[in-house]
């Protein structure tokens, strides 16, 4: 089995939500996944891929990069490099993209590092849903977080909606959701003085009509809007039966009495959307640096340094540890460094140990 398919492991995230595209920048010597997108789901371009990192930005914005192709290869234990492999891309290209890697640049040349661009810096805070969030000090049911929507609110919200689900236009089972929730609004803000006003958000452009089983996909952040591509609904998970519920653009009931408020709030649960569903997906999400480091101490990985490996400090190869996706990563970077070997008693302590056959050894 292919461990590394794309020439690198995938994270759980990226797994869970298929990514089949990744898109890299470096900061500052080794590459780190900023942007991964399944593509059976949202088909991307480099226009629209800054279109999206500037809706990150925010008021950081706006700024043009660059994309190409390029082979991803191992540069330590869950740690890569990246080479190019083809032309690199305007801002404003249209052309639909491959699956595979890309590396995000300043410049055409492709030659420029990327870690003091605003749009990555900022691209990944916060990554948390709404969902996730209202259950973070108590645990919430649709109806208390409905609750928490004035009931004037409310009423004004039925009465323009009909009565009616905003995406489906479905009449039954039926619930009422803050697009953007008022106590997280401040999430949204580029920048706050911390004497932030959420009042602005208790408002009917804030609230939805919707199947209360799209409710809580919405407050996953499951799916969004993309108001400035023609309303077009954008689904991040092949999971949850979306792409059967969901039209492909939002054309709610009565959308004449939808305002540019309603788009405000809008654009701002879809820029929640793109952090908490696209920029996850690296891979020290699910193995930090500093679990890395202490992994290979405790398995007893040091060098000296002249760079020889002392076998006699290493785990014995039934630790149970090696068998982990961490321990077989980091046993795969220790040999990927290895040192020609020498002599027959180094050779027979290598079989002993079961490792690999050119390691230099000490001890």
């Amino acid at each position: 089995m292919d461990l590394k398919p794309c020439g690198h492991i995938l994270s759980t995230h990226a797994m869970e939500l298929e990514f089949d595209t990744f898109f890299f920048y470096e900061d500052p010597c080794l590459i780190v996944l900023l942007f991964g997108v399944n593509q059976n789901l949202v088909p991307m371009t480099n226009s629209q891929l800054n279109r999206w990192l500037n809706i990150l930005a925010g008021d950081h914005g706006p700024q043009e990069v660059f994309i190409c192709p390029v082979k991803v290869e191992d540069a330590g234990a869950f740690e890569y490099k990246m080479n190019r492999s083809g032309a690199v891309m305007e801002p404003d290209s249209t052309d639909p993209l491959s699956p595979g890697n890309y590396g995000i640049f300043l410049d055409h040349t492709g030659d420029c590092r990327c870690s003091s661009v605003p749009a990555l810096r900022y691209a990944r805070r916060p990554r948390t849903s709404y969902w996730e969030l209202f259950q973070y000090r108590e645990p919430h049911t649709l109806e208390t977080v409905k609750s928490s929507i004035p009931t004037d609110i409310q009423h004004s919200v039925a009465i323009r909606d009909d009565a009616r689900c905003v995406f489906t236009g479905d009449q039954t089972d039926l619930t009422t959701v803050w697009v953007v929730p008022p106590i997280f609004g401040i999430l949204t803000e580029d920048v706050s003085d911390g004497d932030w006003d959420p009042t602005p958000f208790k408002c009917p452009a804030n609230v939805f009509t919707m199947r209360s089983d799209l409710a809580q996909s919405f407050y996953l952040n499951l799916f969004g809007v993309d108001v400035d591509d023609q309303y077009r609904i954008v689904m991040f998970t092949p999971e949850g039966g979306l792409q059967e519920l969901l039209p492909s653009h939002f054309k709610p009931f009565g959308q004449s009495q939808y305002d540019q408020a309603t788009d405000h709030f809008l654009r701002r649960h879809f820029r929640l959307c793109l952090n908490v569903q696209l920029c996850q997906g690296d891979i020290h999400e699910d193995f930090p640096g500093a679990e890395i480091f202490e992994t290979s101490i405790e398995l007893g990985i040091s060098y000296y340094a002249n760079g020889l490996l002392n076998l006699e400090d290493l785990a014995p190869a039934e630790d149970p540890r090696w068998e982990t996706e961490l321990g077989q990563e980091i046993h795969r970077d220790l040999w990927a460094r290895r040192k020609p070997a020498s002599d027959t008693r180094q050779a027979n302590r290598r079989k002993k140990y079961g490792m690999s056959s050119n390691a230099e050894i000490t001890g």
